[in-house]
């Protein structure tokens, strides 16, 4: 799980909590926020810088070899190459866990796809389809790619399209950049009440039928 304090201190996701209670209190749709370290796979990455590398040493070793290098490399037949590649594995695996460099070397429509994916993988994981009038709205952010994505159940989605959210989406991304989480879901949270209320109002029972607080991961 992601260190809370990094991103979210503990009043912070009370502040968040009870801007989903208030949220919800005049509707009957089920705002879950929720924020997770990264969504894209890194997996290919150290071998990729790694690669970027070993190319550019060897091209400068080209361009300009000194001496004693050419004759230590014809002495031991290329084995130090094999230790420079290994040095540069490494270098290229520590490097790969820097969020800088991720979103440098992934491509935006990658990132895109794949926090998409995450999200709805969240969705399915946590039952969000489980409300009776399947008015569930997930608020999902990922860290790395800096990308905010909200799915809607079909209670909701058959009164409010998808572009409708796109103001609030646009307006956490800003908050995400400038690294204001709390804020950016407290502010997108009250916003996503707003539409709700206005397609579902709440009714005299009003179940709670989804947590309120904040889901964490890594």
């Amino acid at each position: 799980m992601i260190g809370k304090k990094k991103f979210l201190s503990e009043d912070e996701i009370k502040k968040i909590t009870d801007a989903v209670v208030r949220a919800e209190q005049g509707t009957r749709g089920e705002i879950v926020p929720m924020i997770v370290a990264r969504s894209s796979t890194i997996g290919h990455l150290p071998i990729y810088i790694a690669l970027m590398l070993f190319s550019i040493i060897l091209v400068m070793l080209i361009d300009w070899p000194p001496l004693w290098l050419s004759d230590y490399l014809n002495r031991w037949h290329g084995l130090p190459l094999v230790g420079l590649f290994a040095i540069c594995w490494l270098c290229g695996f520590i490097l790969s866990y820097v969020p800088s460099i991720q979103r440098w070397l992934i491509p935006n429509s990658d990132e895109e796809s794949q926090v998409w994916s995450r999200a709805r993988s969240e969705w399915a994981f946590n039952h969000l389809q489980k409300t009776k009038e399947r008015t569930g709205i997930l608020l999902f952010v990922s860290v790395m790619e800096r990308k905010a994505v909200i799915l809607a159940d079909e209670g909701i989605s058959k009164h409010c399209p998808e572009e409708t959210w796109q103001d609030v989406i646009d307006a956490l991304t800003t908050h995400l950049k400038k690294g204001e989480w709390a804020l950016g879901f407290e502010t997108s949270v009250h916003r996503c009440g707003e539409i709700l209320k206005a397609h579902l109002p709440a009714v005299e029972s009003n179940k709670n039928e989804l947590s309120d607080r904040v889901i964490i991961k890594n």
